[in-house]
């Protein structure tokens, strides 16, 4: 049987460069959310623009943010558990399933959001009008 020392001890190389790459993840991780911050904020400010329609563009920043930076950790998270010898192919596929399964679960929200995203692309609707849809005003 082998003990907790022997093990680290046969292993300790690939321990601390398995440590350190995952260190250079989580940094480039962290370095590319801040960078991708940055081009969004800078590509879609203008300081010509109305309040209403400013508002209409911080939200759509934070969705744009938002997104890309849980696509960057998801990618960072897989390279590290890659690192550590794990088997992300099972995981990734794993994650296919599930996504797809709430995917159909929740169709009706993701239409809803996906709709909503373009009411304020395409500028439909603005803050503070009242709408009447279905006999509900509001």
């Amino acid at each position: 049987m082998m003990n907790i020392q022997s093990l680290l001890n046969s292993h300790w190389g690939s321990i601390v460069a398995s440590l350190f790459a995952a260190g250079i993840i989580i940094l480039l991780t962290v370095i590319g959310i801040v960078v991708a911050r940055k081009i969004i904020v800078r590509l879609t400010t203008h300081s010509q623009l109305v309040k209403s329609t400013q508002q209409r563009v911080k939200t759509i920043q934070s969705i744009l943010v938002n997104t890309i930076t849980y696509v960057i950790i998801f990618i960072a998270f897989v390279s590290i558990l890659a690192q550590f010898k794990i088997n992300v192919s099972a995981l990734l596929a794993s994650a296919g399933v599930l996504g797809l399964a709430i995917g159909f679960g929740a169709k009706d929200l993701v239409t809803d959001i996906v709709s909503g995203f373009f009411m304020l692309l395409e500028d439909q609707v603005q803050v503070g009008e009242e709408v009447t849809v279905n006999g509900f005003s509001g």
